[in-house]
């Protein structure tokens, strides 16, 4: 006989012998360790989500920090691309100005 465990990635069955019910808080119990798809997995009970393993938490750490130096690129190319932006108009305000002057009867 199976049980099965819901998850983010669907069900996973579990052979009773493979199960064990842990981590227990105020009497109850909160994660389920299962043995599927040739590895040990824990589930949170009150949910049916699956914990990430360690390769796994690390991998999504990995994937988050490059995001987010991406992001940080592009913020700091905008920023390079407004301070030229900026400096071009001040540039052609103060031609602009002396041109004026030039061009003033005086």
């Amino acid at each position: 006989m199976f049980t099965s465990v819901t998850g983010a990635r669907g069900v996973v069955h579990c052979l009773p012998r493979f199960r064990a019910r842990l981590a227990r808080k105020e009497g109850k119990e909160y994660l389920q360790l299962c043995l599927g798809a040739g590895q040990i997995q824990f589930y949170r009970l009150d949910t049916g989500e699956r914990l990430l393993t360690a390769a796994e938490r690390a991998a999504a750490e990995a994937k988050r920090a490059e995001a987010e130096a991406q992001r940080a690129a592009q913020e700091t190319e905008r920023a390079d691309r407004e301070v030229k932006a900026r400096q071009a108009a001040e540039a052609e305000l103060a031609q602009l100005r002396a041109e004026l002057l030039r061009r003033s009867p005086g």
